[in-house]
């Protein structure tokens, strides 16, 4: 069925190309709409709120996560200052910003230490240290657990079988 049939239309605007795979680097041909639109080839794109990034093999970009939890951050901090709900506040609203789609994407190890990092960063600001051990054992008793513990333990939990393997 042809896209004419249904009266549906492409947003030029909002789609593009991007190759994953083993040729991910070859040069594509132009691919043009009906219009006369020509899409454009990208490395990176954004699909359902998850940053999709071009290559050998299938991967995410966890960078916006990282900076919109800073920003969602600094709006509670700015606001309330600290407080004992910050860590409410930090673990429902900063933190689901951060991993938000997570479970769509392959997560190294390097990825869950840049996560980890950025949420010690704030335990620094919070707890007004610059001790790495000070921050992990208020987390321990405050019940906080590490972002790469939450990430393996939601894995887990969202695909048990393929966890096992």
């Amino acid at each position: 069925m042809a896209i004419q049939e249904i009266d549906m239309e492409i947003n030029a605007a909002k789609t593009v190309c991007m190759r994953i795979g083993s040729r991910y680097d070859a040069t594509c041909t132009s691919l043009t709409l009906c219009n006369g639109t020509q899409l454009q080839w990208v490395n990176t794109c954004k699909y359902l709120g998850v940053y999709l990034i071009g290559g050998g093999n299938f991967g995410c970009s966890f960078e916006e996560g990282k900076k919109k939890f800073y920003s969602s951050f600094n709006a509670v901090y700015g606001k309330i200052g600290c407080c004992a709900s910050i860590l409410n506040l930090l673990n429902t609203k900063c933190i689901s910003a951060m991993l938000y789609g997570m479970e769509a994407c392959p997560v190294m190890s390097r990825h869950k230490h840049s996560l980890d990092f950025a949420v010690n960063r704030v335990f620094i600001k919070i707890l007004h240290t610059g001790s790495k051990q000070t921050v992990e054992e208020c987390q321990k008793y405050f019940g906080f657990l590490p972002v790469s513990l939450r990430i393996d333990i939601h894995t887990v939990r969202s695909n048990p079988i393929q966890s096992l393997l």
